[in-house]
């Protein structure tokens, strides 16, 4: 079936009829409506970690975070010694070896140490920063 103008086209329709991009499941239309909406998303929210402000998360703070990984929660968590560096993909020996808990990158706590050397009141546990 033929259509007059692009417009008549159903947009859930058409982008399920897109070809996949390169690595991903889904057609560009489908990519760029979910990425605007993940951008909207994060910068409307307040408290997401990475908005700048009084109480945001200092650099040093925010560069200990991004190193963190799915796999080193599971690590962290699931009393494993073992695992794939990315967790969402298959372990290949090449791409995505399994390393040890060891290797994987933990949260560096000491650049929340000058926070809590400046807690008003050690006795309670509200910390003032």
């Amino acid at each position: 079936m033929y259509f007059r103008s692009i417009g008549d086209i159903d947009l859930f329709a058409g982008s399920m009829l897109e070809t996949p991009m390169t690595g991903a499941i889904v057609g560009p239309t489908i990519g760029c409506l979910l990425a605007l909406e993940f951008k909207r998303i994060k910068e409307g929210d307040r408290y997401y970690y990475e908005t700048p402000g009084p109480l945001g998360f200092t650099p040093p703070q925010l560069y200990s975070i991004r190193k963190v990984k799915l796999a080193t929660i599971f690590c962290n968590n699931l009393y494993i010694k073992k695992i794939q560096k990315n967790v969402f993909r298959l372990t290949n020996i090449r791409i995505n070896p399994r390393v040890t808990c060891s290797q994987i990158p933990t949260l560096d706590l000491r650049y929340w140490k000058e926070h809590l050397n400046n807690v008003v009141n050690p006795g309670h546990h509200h910390y003032y920063y």
